[in-house]
Formats: structure tokens, sequence, C-alpha cells
């Protein structure tokens, strides 16, 4: 029979490094939802390139 430790220190995350990716994580979901209420925001659109069409008429024979 095989025992598992119940404790693998090796692999434990400081605590202080995983609050701050969690207030990261906090702090850019909420710039993005604050960018999102600015009213007169600069949107970016994409022009299209304008299309020019020819057409031939051919001349009539005498």
């Amino acid at each position: 029979m095989t025992t598992v430790p119940s404790a693998n220190d090796e692999r434990v995350i400081p605590r202080g490094f995983a609050v701050a990716v969690f207030l990261a994580v906090v702090g850019l979901i909420v710039i993005v939802l604050a960018a999102q209420l600015i009213p007169d925001a600069q949107r970016p659109t994409i022009l299209q390139a304008p299309q020019t069409t020819t057409i031939t008429v051919p001349a009539p024979s005498p």
C-alpha cells in the first residue's frame, strides 16, 4: 500500500503573490468597465476602401 503525502511544501504559492494577482485582475476589470461608461469615447472604425466599377459599352457597328 502506498501513502500519499498530506502536504507538499514545494507547491505552495506565496499568499502575498496570490493576493497581488487577484487584485491586479480585479483592477483591470474595473478599468475596462469604467471605460465603457465614457459617453463620447472614440471607438475605432474600419473604413471601407472605395470601389470603382468600370462598364465598357461596345459601340454599335455602322
